[in-house]
């Protein structure tokens, strides 16, 4: 069962071959049994988890279904809002942030039937690639990547069928590679960010990891809201895509840049407008990264600084920030350099 899709699990539930607190237990079991060495979770709900399963068999004996998830036990990452939960962010500041209520994308899990099992490790703030402490399931000498490793490894080594994670610059797709799972950052602002840690306004997206690009579509519509029908289905415009190749195209093995051509002549195919572009050189690509994390960080830092009793100061905070003067300076220097560069490389 601990390598079933969450449509396969999904399906034997709904046909009533095994029970919500059966997948539930065993997932727990699994998690009780192999989390110890790959800590893809920060916390874990049993008892929560047990109390839900046994509400939603309950209803499946009444007749009730919640919907397409009734029943699967799913994880998220510890930047999405859990009630009666700790949203520590991977770090230690934010030991005592107690959640009042579940995030939007918790709401809307819970509404269509999901267990949620617990909360996944992260790199500290969502700001890094390592996510520490967590291994990777396929080989314990290699990291899960970040920032949301934990919910790539727990996906990978079978703890829950998906999991939800963040992306703002490669958190979601960068873990998922590591780990061998599907990843999908979807289009910004289709999945609600409210009640999720805000590191970057602009580039954040709430994300989901599976085993099955079915699945992965799957928990993207339920998180979409698009539930009752195929996403954009009465939508006529001609889907447009990019296939974008940055400085790192050229590192890519044979094999990856063969797949890679295959997925965007197949997306052409079937009636997708393709647009193909390289992207601005290494150099600019550097600068432009450290010029939007920079602000980000800053904010963060900001936010940071208010009294520890007062956390709720991360909510108040969503305006624009006021940017350290020293930080502003260094900010306008790296524009400064980074301005001709993208200049020169667009003309």
């Amino acid at each position: 069962m601990t390598d079933w899709t969450v449509a396969t699990l999904a399906r034997a539930i709904a046909a009533r071959k095994i029970s919500p607190v059966e997948a539930t237990q065993e997932h727990l079991a699994r998690i009780e049994r192999l989390d110890g060495r790959i800590r893809a979770f920060i916390t874990v709900d049993a008892e929560g988890a047990l109390a839900a399963a046994r509400a939603l068999e309950a209803e499946l004996i009444a007749g009730r279904s919640r919907g397409p998830l009734h029943g699967v036990p799913l994880a998220v990452k510890d930047l999405v809002d859990v009630a009666g939960a700790v949203t520590g962010a991977g770090s230690s500041k934010l030991a005592g942030n107690l959640a009042a209520r579940d995030a939007e994308v918790v709401v809307r899990l819970r509404a269509a039937g999901a267990v949620v099992v617990g909360k996944t490790r992260t790199h500290e703030f969502a700001y890094g690639v390592l996510t520490p402490g967590t291994v990777n399931p396929w080989d314990e000498t290699r990291i899960a990547g970040g920032s949301s490793g934990g919910s790539a490894a727990a996906v990978a080594a079978g703890l829950v069928p998906a999991a939800i994670g963040t992306d703002t610059a490669g958190s979601v797709r960068i873990p998922a590679a590591c780990c061998g799972v599907v990843g999908f950052k979807p289009t910004v602002g289709r999945i609600p960010g409210e009640g999720v840690f805000e590191f970057s306004r602009t580039l954040d997206h709430v994300g989901v990891f599976a085993k099955s690009v079915r699945s992965a579509g799957l928990l993207a519509a339920i998180l979409a809201g698009e539930t009752e029908r195929a996403p954009h289905a009465d939508d006529e415009r001609v889907p447009r895509f990019a296939a974008l190749r940055t400085s790192e195209w050229e590192h890519a093995s044979d094999d990856m840049r063969e797949r890679f051509q295959a997925d965007v002549d197949a997306l052409a195919a079937v009636g997708g407008q393709r647009r193909e572009r390289a992207l601005v050189g290494s150099r600019a690509q550097q600068l432009a990264v450290q010029l939007v994390v920079a602000v980000a960080a800053q904010r963060v830092a900001l936010d940071l600084r208010q009294p520890a009793r007062d956390l709720q100061a991360l909510e108040r905070h969503r305006g624009e920030p006021e940017v350290d003067p020293g930080c502003l300076r260094r900010l306008e220097r790296e524009a400064d350099v980074l301005r001709p560069v993208l200049e020169r490389e667009d003309g």
